[in-house]
């Protein structure tokens, strides 16, 4: 696969191609096409697609925390089917060079809180290809949601398409689940003796297209996945990777490290990672790393936290870690952190803390920043606090470097041991749902 990538600097047109032996690609529809596989449902899976879109009023707190990720062509009695489930998926970039645009599913009802890159399911019966095709068929061609309708074949652009890249997951039944990522290029010149004769860039029920400058600079409101901005970034610097691998090696970080150790002082097991790690997983698939809309769902949905905490992200930030978002195991750790058992002489609760309060990812807290977390680390003694902060030359500002050493090791923030901490755990209220089921 050949790969050619012209940069541009912001607000200039970005060249994007991904060779595919310069053949043009209509596609094709699937005619009779089974949404389900001959596997038991014990070793399938989904969740939900969703979308950025036109003006909708926001969405309530039950459809945040019932919200999965749905995909393209799931008829309205084929929902419950996939509310659980993880399976094979085929996801699409779909990349209108003439526009600089990219297609995003579409914010238009219940289902659609959220958006993310439109995707389609995998199916034994067919290739991986002639899936690709026949999703594309009807992401493209047709202003239908319900996926019951034959797609139209004159309203499908021309286009050529490439494999970007293969992400497999493993579930703690040991099953691995493929999610396939196609890059499609809509032709900005078809040949005229093209029959399509449709204009580019139309919003339907399904997607809506959005600048690809405002996705890479994080404009974009209600994203699911972190991998809209993150495989946006990467096309665009030319940057690309083929194979990622997700294993249940990746789960539980080894004993004799920090975290390791972290686990261990709070009673995290390699169970208990497992059941987390699942958890994850079903939430966000296909998508794989947490923006904060979607932490806020499963902290909502798991009655971690409530609606109407106002800190929420400033919560995510702090499971971030100074990233802009929440990776498996910056979850796991974050989760531990809270724990009441995760004493500030471990530099990861430290700098859990410490990212609580730097909103801005920069290392070093602004004026405002530096007097919320003195008031809040330091309660009645905030003004000794500031008097020891001051003889360490660091009252004004202080950077994550001297924060962990000074929160560690000195007796400077007499509440540091009390904040950021859950009532419950995750895996005690778990453990009480199934009691009581």
């Amino acid at each position: 696969m050949n790969t050619s990538n012209s940069r541009a600097k912001s607000g200039k047109t970005v060249k994007m191609s991904i060779e595919t032996g310069g053949k043009m690609v209509k596609a094709v529809p699937l005619k009779s096409y089974s949404l389900t596989s001959n596997r038991s449902c014990e070793s399938q899976s989904s969740i939900a697609s969703v979308g950025i879109g036109v003006p909708v009023k926001p969405p309530s707190e039950d459809a945040i925390i019932r919200f999965r990720l749905i995909p393209e062509g799931t008829g309205t009695n084929e929902l419950n089917t996939y509310d659980q489930l993880l399976f094979d998926c085929v996801i699409y970039v779909i990349f209108c060079e003439k526009h600089q645009t990219i297609a995003l599913t579409n914010i238009t009802d219940r289902n659609r809180a959220f958006s993310w890159f439109p995707f389609f399911p995998l199916n034994e019966v067919f290739t991986w290809h002639r899936t690709s095709q026949g999703g594309l068929a009807i992401i493209l061609g047709q202003d239908d949601s319900s996926g019951e309708m034959e797609p139209s074949l004159a309203t499908v652009p021309e286009y050529t398409i490439a494999w970007l890249n293969l992400q497999r997951i493993q579930m703690p039944n040991s099953r691995f689940y493929a999610r396939v990522t196609q890059f499609v290029k809509l032709l900005t010149t078809p040949p005229s003796s093209s029959p399509c004769k449709i204009k580019c860039c139309q919003p339907t029920n399904r997607i809506r297209w959005i600048k690809l400058d405002d996705i890479v600079a994080r404009k974009v409101d209600k994203i699911w996945g972190d991998e809209v901005v993150t495989i946006c970034q990467d096309l665009r610097q030319d940057k690309r990777k083929f194979l990622y691998e997700w294993t249940l090696d990746n789960c539980h970080p080894p004993p004799e490290s920090e975290h390791g150790r972290l686990l261990q002082t709070v009673e995290f097991t390699n169970q208990c990672s497992l059941q987390l790690y699942e958890a994850f997983a079903r939430h966000l698939y296909p998508a794989w790393f947490m923006t904060e809309d979607s932490f806020r769902c499963f902290m909502l949905k798991h009655k971690l936290l409530s609606n109407s905490d106002k800190n929420i992200n400033r919560l995510f930030k702090a499971f971030a870690n100074g990233n802009d978002s929440i990776s498996f195991q910056s979850f796991l750790i974050g989760m531990a952190c809270m724990h009441p058992k995760a004493n500030k002489q471990f530099e990861a609760r430290a700098k859990f803390v410490y990212h609580y309060y730097d909103l801005n990812n920069r290392g070093i807290l602004t004026d405002s920043q530096m007097s919320l977390m003195v008031n809040e680390l330091g309660g009645d003694r905030s003004n000794e606090t500031i008097t020891k902060l001051r003889g360490y030359k660091c009252a004004s500002n202080i950077r994550l470097e001297q924060f962990c050493k000074l929160f560690r090791e000195k007796d400077i923030f007499p509440l540091g041991e009390r904040v950021l901490r859950l009532e419950k755990s995750f895996f005690d209220i778990k453990k009480k749902r199934s009691l009581n089921t």
